[in-house]
């Protein structure tokens, strides 16, 4: 067996030389090629090379686009110094250089809109699109989606209208803007229909399923992943099924309050995530574990599985993963009592929703925001998140669907908040006159979230999480 395993290596170790040889030699051919070449042909293989470098050596294959840039700008080819630009963009922006690929790709946009080359125009603008959401920029990546779906409309390519659509609804997601992300997706749906393109069709609905779930119809999200999930793992569609795993433990654990299979899902969606080295997908499957192991009162294992999603969220520059694993912390602590430090990790998920217009967390943050100030009794800090959710109340209960559940644990923990109102109402005559004042505030508040909630339930008859 141990010669079998050294046999076994030597071989892969062949292989990969061999593979590397292969490349060195496309690599020094492209080289003398360029050499002996001039003109456009000169240009055109020096993309090429530069293209080839890239995987041997990602500051060469740069330097040799920068190169290919500059003697196609001295020749006025501004098709090849706009390619030229465009593939820089693209290698920095997959190499997560941002900065430094948004540069390129304008250099190449102002070209390519010259040039009015529609096809590379959504390129462009895809990969514009593509850095701004990673960098959490949503309303610019929402901008240059836009973009993109105009030029796919222009050049007649369905395929390429329907990734934009999907992805402009998954910024219109994020931001917490159901009717336009649903907009999106049934658009998406409609064209994939009639192409008669079956993955694209079950990929829009999977994303039309991915909403029901947010906005807690699950009665319609449900039948959709119990038949997708199958469909993935055939076409080996490895993100969407990572993403049915993990929404179909949510049903479990929020509708059917079945921890045991939702903790089945969400551990399935872990392995495929990881598997296929997704930062984002594995950070909210392991928020969601956490999230189970908090309901059931394993508050020390809930915090491992956050703080570790944190780290992983936080190396792949997933900003909403940071946020939801800082609100699971911040809501084991407030459990635990530690009102302080759930303070902290609920101020740490504003500023994060703030910092990247990120708007699906803003009741959940306020509402956890005033539970931990009334508890702690901070008295002017609970009034100006009281008097700010009195004003916006209306616009945050049909902000997201979580007002519901959230505001439902606001009643669930008002008998802990009034008997640390009355604690305080004890220590002065002073304080009794001003602690009157917020419970009649807080309390009036309580009746008019509960108004809105009856509306709410009886025209939607449903949960969210």
């Amino acid at each position: 067996m141990k010669s079998r395993l050294i046999h076994i290596i030597i071989f892969l170790l062949s292989v990969s030389a061999a593979f590397a040889q292969g490349e060195m030699r496309t690599i020094d051919s492209l080289k003398q090629a360029v050499a002996s070449q001039s003109g456009r042909e000169k240009v055109e293989t020096m993309l090429e090379l530069s293209w080839n470098l890239t995987d041997i050596s990602f500051e060469e294959g740069v330097a040799a686009g920068d190169q290919s840039a500059a003697i196609a700008h001295e020749s006025n080819y501004s098709d090849l110094e706009a390619k030229s630009y465009y593939r820089n963009g693209y290698l920095f922006l997959y190499h997560n250089d941002l900065d430094l690929s948004k540069e390129y790709l304008h250099k190449s946009l102002k070209l390519y809109k010259q040039l009015d080359d529609k096809v590379f125009l959504f390129e462009v603008y895809w990969c514009l699109a593509l850095g701004d959401m990673r960098m959490g920029d949503l309303d610019s990546a929402a901008y240059y989606y836009d973009k993109a779906i105009d030029m796919a409309e222009a050049t007649g390519d369905k395929v390429a209208k329907i990734d934009a659509l999907d992805n402009l609804g998954m910024v219109y997601y994020e931001q917490g803007n159901w009717d336009d992300a649903r907009k999106c997706y049934e658009d998406g749906y409609q064209i994939a229909k009639e192409e008669g393109d079956s993955l694209l069709m079950a990929r829009n609905e999977f994303n039309l399923s991915v909403l029901y779930s947010e906005l807690g119809e699950w009665q319609n999200s449900m039948p959709i992943y119990s038949r997708l999930i199958p469909f993935f793992s055939r076409v080996k569609d490895y993100p969407s099924l990572t993403v049915a795993n993990k929404n179909m433990g949510l049903i479990y654990e929020k509708y059917y309050i079945n921890y045991d299979s939702a903790l089945f899902y969400f551990n399935r969606a872990v392995e495929l995530a990881d598997s296929i080295g997704s930062g984002w997908l594995l950070s909210e499957s392991m928020n969601e574990i956490g999230n189970v192991l908090s309901l059931q009162g394993q508050y020390e294992e809930a915090m491992k599985k956050f703080d570790e999603s944190l780290t992983i969220a936080q190396a792949s520059s997933y900003p909403m993963g940071q946020i939801a694993a800082l609100a699971g912390l911040g809501e084991v602590h407030y459990n635990k009592g530690d009102y302080s430090r759930s303070l902290d990790c609920f101020l740490q998920c504003r500023e994060l929703s703030e910092r990247y217009s990120i708007g699906i967390y803003n009741t959940i943050i306020r509402s956890a925001l005033i539970r931990n100030y009334a508890s702690l009794g901070r008295n002017e800090k609970l009034d100006e998140e009281l008097n700010a959710f009195i004003e916006n109340y209306e616009s945050l209960s049909f902000q997201n669907a979580g007002f519901v559940d959230e505001n439902n644990n606001i009643f669930k923990n008002v008998s802990d908040i009034s008997r640390q109102y009355d604690e305080l109402l004890a220590k002065s005559d002073r304080q009794n006159r001003q602690m009157r004042s917020y419970r009649l505030a807080f309390f009036g508040l309580l009746a008019i979230v509960f108004s809105v909630l009856s509306v709410l339930l009886l025209r939607h008859l449903r949960k969210k999480r």
